[in-house]
């Protein structure tokens, strides 16, 4: 079975005669280690109905289990990167790397970027679902690179169950989790974000 829209789409059936499989070769871990085949194999179906108290897949796997503290602990380790190891601060650097520019904000790994102050129009345009979920014309960053000046960073996060909000300036030192335990509309939390943001930045002045 296929779900071409998602998990939360209806199922599709598939049939697997009918592609044109490139791996004819490979038989199995069974049998590249002495075995027959998939003789001795045990094939598992997981229904995640049925294995989790709450028949979700957020209850078994799916998504990033995290707390306030933890996200808060992140945040930081992102507005002050020189303060980490060199491994991890050179992973935290690399996500500060612009690669696209759509113009109304720019693409890193992860993070978008937006130069800061930064209006409330242009944080709702660049996290609307237009952007999130329709193409958009982009131009490549050729080489990426860093933002020049103070920056924005922000990324939302939902299901049906739950709605996150990350966003911080390191020139600023502030930044803001915001985790709630239903799917807020985003509108509201980047409004939210928004106003807090602004306040922090006024009472460090």
């Amino acid at each position: 079975l296929l779900q071409p829209e998602g998990v939360h789409g209806p199922s599709q059936v598939v049939d697997l005669g009918e592609y044109e499989w490139s791996d004819a070769e490979w038989q199995g871990h069974h049998t590249r280690a002495g075995g027959n085949g998939l003789e001795g194999a045990v094939f598992y179906e997981l229904h995640i109905g049925t294995f989790t108290a709450a028949g979700t897949f957020d209850a078994e796997a799916y998504g990033v289990k995290s707390s306030a503290a933890d996200m808060i602990r992140f945040v930081e380790a992102n507005i002050r990167p020189e303060q980490l190891d060199g491994p991890i601060r050179k992973a935290i650097e690399a996500t500060h790397v612009g690669y696209f520019d759509s113009g109304k904000m720019v693409q890193g790994l992860g993070w978008e970027q937006y130069p800061y102050p930064v209006s409330l129009e242009r944080l709702l345009d660049g996290n609307s679902r237009d952007m999130a979920l329709k193409s958009n014309p982009v131009k490549a960053l050729s080489p990426p690179r860093q933002p020049d000046g103070s920056t924005l960073y922000n990324k939302t996060g939902s299901t049906n169950g739950f709605g996150g909000y990350v966003a911080f300036v390191p020139e600023k030192k502030i930044g803001i989790v915001l985790l709630a335990n239903r799917n807020v509309p985003i509108p509201e939390r980047i409004k939210a974000a928004h106003a807090i943001l602004t306040a922090l930045e006024a009472r460090a002045k």
